[in-house]
């Protein structure tokens, strides 16, 4: 996977101190060290999703109310609309399916039931973060932060 996402011009770090996500400005995927081979691999084929949805976004944008990672998602009062809310739950599930189908084309094994329960574990975390207020966004060091609002309050 390596090799596919250099040949894109990425770089990949994973690292203990580093969250899964995919900075695609920067051409950068960090993947969380201390999770197992499997969950590692299972998070690495998702953010490669993400960076094959950003190569079509037209199109993506055609078929969703907006592009969750595109311009308008730096509107605050838009991150707080329901076509956000929606177009980044669908933006997950699409970069778990790409990821999946990219792991096939290259001839790769996963275990399609442990694939599956690790993107509905994830996928549904999403699905609960909006419908409680909660947020994605990048801080002011270029951070991916996920602020997940519930009883609790952000985490």
């Amino acid at each position: 996977m390596e090799v596919w996402l250099i040949d894109r011009g990425y770089t990949l770090d994973m690292a203990h101190d580093v969250d899964d996500c995919v900075y695609l400005l920067d051409k950068i995927v960090c993947i969380q060290g201390r999770s197992r081979p499997e969950s590692r691999y299972y998070s690495l084929l998702h953010e490669c999703g993400h960076i094959l949805v950003s190569q079509g976004v037209k199109q993506w944008e055609k078929d969703m109310p907006m592009y969750a990672q595109g311009d308008d998602a730096n509107d605050g009062r838009k991150r707080k609309g329901e076509v956000y809310k929606v177009s980044l739950v669908g933006e997950e599930i699409e970069a778990w399916k790409r990821g999946r189908r990219l792991s096939k084309k290259m001839g790769h094994h996963i275990d399609d039931k442990k694939y599956d329960r690790v993107m509905a574990k994830w996928v549904y975390s999403y699905i609960k973060m909006v419908a409680e207020g909660g947020d994605i966004f990048e801080n002011e060091k270029g951070r991916t932060v996920i602020d997940f609002k519930g009883a609790e309050g952000t985490v």
